[in-house]
């Protein structure tokens, strides 16, 4: 037998620990690659679980390349570059701090706002991402002039539903709304004031 050359081209499979999450510019797809030639890709800075509708994400940690023998680049960030000169090859994208998103709002914004302590700034009206591992968040409802905070809707399992302050635990996706309602005044004949809602 007559060996001509050696095999320069490889195949180049990506994947993701610890779960095959969606990002922006990260495909399964195997491609070829060939001996020589510098492989670069970009993706998301964040990679969704695909079973979760966009509302559990994991940020990139970093990146590892590996043949059948040994690792032969890594990377902390969202780009991936290296000198191909081996295979075939593995891309494994590291994803960690895994966050849940939670929604919090009121039924009217002119009646009144929901206050949030405890995680980070809002991503979008009301939308808010927590740490999935343990930890709470503090809401207070804060009624308008005129209007009255009536009590929770939505995931309010494992806690007071008319209490206008209430400590959330971060253990799943919720989606709560401060209701408010218009405050009226009612005058009795005999000149008390009562309030009714």
């Amino acid at each position: 037998t007559t060996v001509l050359g050696a095999v320069d081209e490889f195949n180049l499979t990506c994947v993701s620990t610890p779960l095959a999450v969606v990002a922006e510019g990260l495909s399964y797809e195997p491609e070829g690659v060939r001996k020589g030639e510098t492989w670069s890709r970009t993706i998301g800075q964040y990679g969704f679980d695909p079973t979760s509708g966009g509302r559990v994400r994991y940020e990139c940690q970093g990146w590892v390349a590996s043949n059948t023998v040994e690792e032969v680049a890594h990377g902390d960030g969202t780009t991936a570059s290296f000198e191909v000169t081996s295979g075939p090859i593995t891309v494994t994208w590291i994803w960690g701090d895994r966050r849940i998103l939670a929604h919090y709002e009121a039924n009217e914004s002119d009646y009144g706002e929901v206050l949030v302590e405890g995680a980070e700034e809002p991503t979008a009206a009301g939308d808010i991402w927590l740490p999935s591992e343990g930890g709470t968040v503090r809401l207070t409802a804060v009624a308008d002039e005129g209007y009255v905070f009536q009590g929770w809707t939505g995931d309010i399992e494992g806690f007071d539903d008319h209490a206008a302050a209430v400590t959330v635990p971060n253990d799943r996706v919720r989606t709560l709304t401060a209701v408010f309602v218009k405050a009226t005044r009612v005058v009795s004949q005999d000149g008390f004031t009562a309030r009714s809602y």
